[in-house]
């Protein structure tokens, strides 16, 4: 079961979900933009809202983001962001029991940076996507075994 979702403004817009037949195109993920304005900790409390209530029976719910590492919006920058990203990322877990794990692409942060966003051992850094295919699927066969 997958959601695959991108941020604007306060409220996601999905792109994917397996169990949704009007955003069931697995294609439409390869077509997402930027549309600036990426702030990520909300987007990650959104989702993991989204989860609870569209997935209440599901056993385990995660959110899988993939990052260039620079939340950034209007008056949403710097350090503290990735603090923020943390606390909603704890929040999500806490409040919706869903957790939350990143895949940072082009070396999008430092292993540090990432373990500040989202834990120590919930993220991976890529230098690419073609190189690193081997490298994802490993991390997410981990994630699909750890309980």
């Amino acid at each position: 079961r997958n959601v695959t979702g991108v941020q604007t403004c306060a409220l996601p817009i999905l792109m994917y979900d397996s169990l949704d037949p009007k955003n069931d195109k697995i294609s439409d993920i390869c077509n997402m933009v930027y549309h600036a304005n990426n702030m990520d900790g909300f987007a990650i409390w959104n989702a993991a809202k989204y989860m609870a209530e569209t997935r209440a029976a599901s056993k385990r719910k995660i959110v899988i983001i993939i990052s260039d590492g620079s939340p950034n919006a209007r008056n949403y920058g710097g350090e503290d962001v990735y603090d923020h990203v943390n606390a909603c990322r704890k929040d999500a877990r806490h409040r919706f029991n869903v957790e939350t794990y990143a895949i940072g692409i082009s070396n999008a942060y430092t292993k540090e940076c990432g373990d500040r966003m989202y834990g120590a051992g919930n993220n991976i850094v890529i230098d690419d996507v073609k190189s690193s295919v081997g490298y994802i699927t490993r991390f997410l066969n981990q994630l699909s075994q750890s309980t």
